[in-house]
């Protein structure tokens, strides 16, 4: 995939502190009513005449509780120089990319799409360290402390319906901030956009189109997460605290969203190689992507 990529402002780790209403305004309450078991995308949620009454109850309720909440929420990101290898990603210690400083591994779709349409990698959207071109690759964490206190808080006095309502109100300002760190990294570092909706795409480890949980541990060194915000990663690669997103930026103009779908056995072994695994850890770790053998 041919485009010219644009050199980034700066290549220096941003720590960001925004409050509860400079990302509140990107919350996805569409998410938040499929978690209650609503039908349908909000606000055309309130227009149906089954899930209506229930659903403006439960949006009034959301938004009293998320007036009296007080998040700490913590945002980390860079724009690091890289170049696709294959399927990988090498990021470079400096402009100079004459070291590797660490080398993200993807995988690629491998049934035919009934479309026709291309096998994508995430590797793709990455200039090839074989053109010469000079490329970039987005790195973010975000962690929204205090959720699970406050849920405590409202179980301790039996009241289990606010106790859920904050905690999935925590998860969505984390996706928000995710999103509003999208924005302030491409307009602030990358020099791409004004701030509104994000250039790219920001897949996630563990999501479709890079299912391996533990390329985290990768966003982790490089953006020195617990230094930097505090969030732990667990041994299985989960985050602490549980309203926390971290993952990848590209800025390629025909980036997009994409599902790598099963893996035969031939990719996994590739896959398993260039992560210095063995075939049962690389079983382990992508098993529900594994074509049935």
């Amino acid at each position: 995939m041919s485009s010219r990529p644009s050199a980034p402002k700066s290549s220096e780790t941003a720590l960001w502190r925004p409050s509860r209403d400079e990302v509140s305004g990107l919350v996805e309450w569409s998410a938040f009513f499929a978690a209650w078991g609503f039908r349908g995308h909000w606000p055309a949620i309130a227009d149906d005449p089954e899930q209506r009454d229930e659903a403006l109850k439960l949006f009034r309720d959301a938004q009293d509780e998320l007036a009296r909440l007080e998040p700490d929420i913590r945002c980390v990101a860079a724009v690091l120089p890289a170049n696709a290898v294959g399927e990988d990603v090498e990021i470079y210690a400096s402009e100079a990319r004459d070291a590797v400083r660490e080398r993200l591994c993807f995988l690629r779709m491998q049934r035919v799409r009934a479309d026709g349409g291309p096998l994508y990698s995430l590797s793709d959207f990455v200039a090839p360290k074989s053109s010469g071109i000079p490329d970039w690759i987005g790195l973010f964490e975000v962690s929204v402390f205090g959720g699970t206190e406050a849920a405590a808080e409202a179980r301790s006095r039996g009241d289990e319906y606010s106790a859920l309502l904050r905690q999935l109100l925590f998860d969505r300002l984390a996706e928000a901030a995710a999103e509003w760190t999208h924005r302030k990294t491409m307009s602030d570092l990358w020099g791409i956009g004004d701030g509104g909706p994000a250039v790219g795409i920001r897949p996630a480890p563990g999501y479709p189109a890079c299912p391996d949980h533990t390329e985290k541990a990768k966003i982790w060194s490089l953006l020195e997460v617990e230094r930097n915000v505090g969030a732990k990663l667990t041994e299985n690669y989960a985050i602490s605290p549980v309203s926390s997103v971290c993952g990848l930026m590209f800025a390629h103009p025909k980036s997009t969203y994409f599902g790598i779908g099963k893996i035969g056995r031939d990719q996994l072994a590739d896959y398993a190689s260039r992560k210095g695994w063995t075939m049962d850890e690389a079983r382990r770790w992508l098993a529900p992507s594994l074509d049935e053998e």
